[in-house]
């Protein structure tokens, strides 16, 4: 029973029996993993300094309450408007790797880098990778004008 569920995945993956891969480039994936790293560092000094301007927010008795909650809200529309800056540029990047799935019908198109050896889908397996990014794309793109559309109602409601 097992065999013929493995026979079954290399044929969807690809349309020979042992599929081809795409191989990883190292100097990437050493790029990713300073980037990622570079990321959780910059988000940790935010956070921190997040709670350090909360403590003061909170221990600093002569600021009216107005000052406080102006402070707040000020702070969520720069979160909500600075998250869309980087769902839009996945959304476009998204669609672009779509695009050139389609003319290719090969997931991963052949000029893209990748962390690890990827298996190649083609044909109709790329065919389906490349809408399913488009459909990530389209999410991305609706979270971003909803975040927008929050920072302009909460911007102009208080």
């Amino acid at each position: 029973m097992k065999v013929e569920t493995r026979a079954v995945q290399a044929q969807t993956i690809g349309s020979d029996a042992r599929p081809d891969i795409h191989r990883a480039d190292p100097r990437y994936r050493r790029r990713v993993a300073v980037a990622l790293i570079v990321a959780v560092l910059t988000g940790s000094v935010a956070l921190l300094a997040l709670d350090a301007w909360l403590d003061a927010l909170v221990i600093g008795a002569e600021n009216p309450p107005n000052a406080a909650l102006s402070g707040l809200r000020l702070l969520f529309l720069g979160i909500a408007l600075a998250l869309t800056l980087p769902l839009l540029a996945l959304a476009l990047w998204l669609h672009a790797t779509s695009r050139r799935v389609r003319s290719e019908r090969r997931y991963p198109p052949r000029a893209a880098r990748t962390v690890s050896d990827t298996p190649v889908r083609s044909d109709a397996a790329a065919l389906r990778m490349a809408r399913t990014l488009s459909a990530l794309a389209g999410v991305c793109v609706l979270f971003s004008g909803a975040l927008v559309a929050w920072a302009l109602w909460f911007g102009l409601s208080f």
